[in-house]
């Protein structure tokens, strides 16, 4: 062979693995999404709203993880006479901190609430 071959080989392993971590967050997306919508039909489960709440943190947690690195690489490797727009790639971490702030309020206020019993 030729060399390449190696690096079509390797660009496809790199495209499965970044399809597969897609994939991981968008099933991850939908078994949140998909409890907080259980919890209108069953307001009183208990596991709906802890997938929801914890799953959601954990979620928003790894997803805030990747963005940072996403963007910390963007930067790195903008050439310098290309624009860089740094707003683009921090409006995700900026959601993404929202959604953790508010499940951690949520979280807060249940512990609270089972104090005052």
């Amino acid at each position: 062979g030729d060399h390449r071959d190696l690096h079509l080989c390797d660009r496809r392993q790199r495209q499965m693995c970044i399809r597969d971590r897609y994939q991981r967050r968008v099933r991850g997306l939908g078994v949140v999404v998909g409890a907080s919508l259980g919890r209108m039909f069953f307001p009183a489960s208990n596991l709906l709203m802890n997938v929801s709440l914890y799953g959601g943190l954990a979620l928003f947690g790894g997803m805030q993880l990747y963005d940072v690195q996403r963007t910390a690489k963007a930067a790195r490797l903008t050439p310098p006479d290309a624009v860089y727009d740094p707003m683009r790639q921090s409006i995700s971490q900026y959601l993404n901190t929202i959604n953790i702030f508010i499940r951690m309020v949520q979280i807060l206020g249940m512990s609270g609430n089972n104090r005052k019993r």
